[in-house]
């Protein structure tokens, strides 16, 4: 079936003199990727290896503007110029996405008028965020009210955020997902969703994480989720590096078949990836017309204003999971917790009868054991207090060590009720290495949580890696606070990160029997498994490229990926 016909609705050019402009700007590579060379002649190839009948060119990242407001003008020009040359010698089978000099909004409107309007290209392509500046942003109000005004298509791409810049290969195979997924709450929560209604959107990699964040936002706030369904409609996603089964399983609920695009981001990804990716997607569909639709019929649609296709309705059914830890604070820590001047009427107190069949049954969750190394144990109980990590470093690291103390009495007291996971403060080094010490020594402690802080890395030292490993006990990644969704509570995201980081190091090496709980995540790393797995190979010190041509020619099993989907979630 790949030799079916196809629009590619992501296929980057490169030219020369972007290139070259980026390199005097001392841009040599894209946080560590190198320039693939691409000239109009390869992509002409790709097309017609594959049968795409058109491309929608673009630039990808790091986009047009880089602080002048006058370079980026010229610069989005110069572009735009490129991709209508193509257009004009090769008529219908390239197409184009302009773009714009953002933040520059008076710069974007001109070129706006000039590349899209009069000269005809498809719509605009726009950066996650341009040196911090999201799409959602009031600034750029003028320039979605004439888009608006004239039915027109965006595509959202990722950029590197300014707080990642650095971050090396943990930024294309994690943060610029999460990247496109913030473009996306942007726009949700600063009403330009209702403001701008006949926009549609592009979201590129499958949104990266907009369909987890859906049905956490029909928990944490259903009036968002409300206008998030009535949206959908209006929605559309690529498939570049988003064809595993768990992924496509994910975004198809949350849209339509009928709402996904084939791309190729070429030549950024290879055009060796091609078999692997059409496989991936012909093979989830049983119904053959499924991809053929995928491969062309939504993209023309989508370009003739969204016609022929059917409205989602406000109607979302989110798959339920059922959670795979619990909080349960000791009573005996009422004083100490009153102490700290932390509010305790949102506590949840250790009860017996929470953790029976009957109660779980009553909170429609199927089981109260969770599957940690292949045996079933009792739901493991974590602490769970978002104002303690504002307190002092002497006063978290004292209520950890009572925490843990009072904990592990009440699973020797309640024995097979529950699973005590001990916390340990991976921030202070020296707490940490105590605490896990403590933790280890305890009959009645299961598990070890970390609380690794969003705003720093994840990761703890190596010493305390060390002493982790060593345990040898199912360790829970938790966030420091756990309210709200994710996304709009980035520290709901710190588990993701953490095995990004754990793997990028290459210190996941000494984890291998190792059970990981990510607490509180949504469940997003199981979406990018297979890119953000890669960084089991591509490690930051050393790439290696035997071993993942054994694991995925021989064992036909990459480990990242393998990690990463048996790491259980909530």
């Amino acid at each position: 079936m790949s030799n079916l016909p196809k629009w590619d609705v992501q296929h980057h050019i490169l030219p020369d003199f972007y290139v070259q402009e980026l390199k005097k700007m001392g841009v040599s590579d894209i946080e560590g990727v190198r320039y693939p060379r691409w000239s109009i002649q390869s992509t002409l190839k790709l097309m017609k290896s594959w049968n795409i009948e058109r491309a929608i060119l673009s630039l990808s990242l790091p986009g047009v503007h880089f602080g002048d407001d006058v370079a980026a003008c010229r610069l989005a020009s110069q572009v735009n110029d490129e991709i209508l040359a193509h257009k004009k010698r090769l008529g219908s089978q390239i197409g184009g996405f302009a773009s714009l000099p953002l933040p520059n909004v008076k710069g974007a409107l001109a070129e706006y008028e000039r590349a899209v309007i009069t000269e005809g290209l498809d719509g605009v392509i726009l950066m996650s965020n341009v040196n911090g500046t999201y799409p959602g942003n009031e600034q750029y109000r003028p320039l979605f009210e004439r888009m608006n005004a004239d039915n027109g298509v965006v595509f959202i791409h990722p950029n590197t955020p300014v707080q990642s810049k650095g971050h090396g290969l943990i930024n294309p195979f994690y943060t610029w997902f999460l990247d496109t997924t913030k473009a996306f709450l942007s726009l949700l929560t600063s009403g330009f969703h209702q403001d701008y209604p006949n926009i549609r959107y592009v979201f590129a990699h499958g949104g990266g994480f907009v369909s987890r964040l859906a049905a956490d936002l029909e928990l944490s706030d259903p009036k968002l989720a409300e206008e998030l369904k009535l949206w959908r409609s209006q929605l559309f996603f690529d498939t570049a590096k988003f064809v595993t089964a768990e992924a496509l399983n994910s975004l198809l609920s949350f849209t339509s078949s009928n709402r996904v695009l084939f791309s190729s981001d070429f030549p950024w990804a290879s055009q060796n990836k091609m078999p692997y990716w059409t496989s991936k997607l012909e093979a989830k569909f049983a119904d053959p017309k499924e991809p053929s639709e995928i491969y062309l019929k939504n993209s023309k649609a989508l370009f003739d204003q969204g016609s022929n296709l059917p409205n989602l309705g406000d109607t979302l059914q989110s798959p339920k999971h059922d959670p795979v830890h619990a909080h349960a604070m000791p009573q005996a820590l009422a004083e100490e917790i009153s102490g700290l001047g932390i509010d305790a009427s949102g506590i949840q107190w250790f009860k017996k009868e929470s953790f029976t069949k009957e109660s779980f049954e009553k909170e429609s969750l199927s089981k109260t054991s969770v599957n940690i190394s292949s045996t079933n144990q009792p739901m493991p109980v974590a602490l769970d207090l978002p104002e303690l990590w504002a307190q002092e470093k002497e006063k978290i690291n004292r209520f950890i060590t009572k925490y843990n103390h009072e904990l592990s009495k009440l699973a020797g007291k309640h024995s097979g009720l529950f699973s005590a996971f001990g916390a340990v403060n991976i921030s202070d080094p020296e707490a940490a290495l105590t605490q896990i010490a403590d933790c280890i020594s305890s009959a009645n402690i299961s598990g070890l949580c970390l609380y690794p802080s969003i705003n720093e890395t994840a990761l703890p030292t190596h010493e305390v890696i060390l002493e982790l490993s060593k345990a040898q006990l199912p360790i829970m990644i938790h966030p420091q606070d756990s309210t709200g969704a994710i996304i709009l509570n980035e520290q709901k995201m710190v588990a993701t990160q953490f095995m990004a980081e754990l793997m990028y190091s290459g210190q996941i090496e000494l984890f291998k029997k190792t059970h990981f709980i990510l607490a509180h995540s949504a469940g997003t790393h199981r979406d990018i498994a297979d890119s953000l797995g890669m960084l089991y190979y591509l490690r930051k010190q050393k790439w290696h490229l035997v071993r993942f041509a054994y694991d995925y020619f021989i064992k036909r099993k990459l480990k990242g990926e393998s990690i990463l989907l048996e790491a259980q979630w909530d």
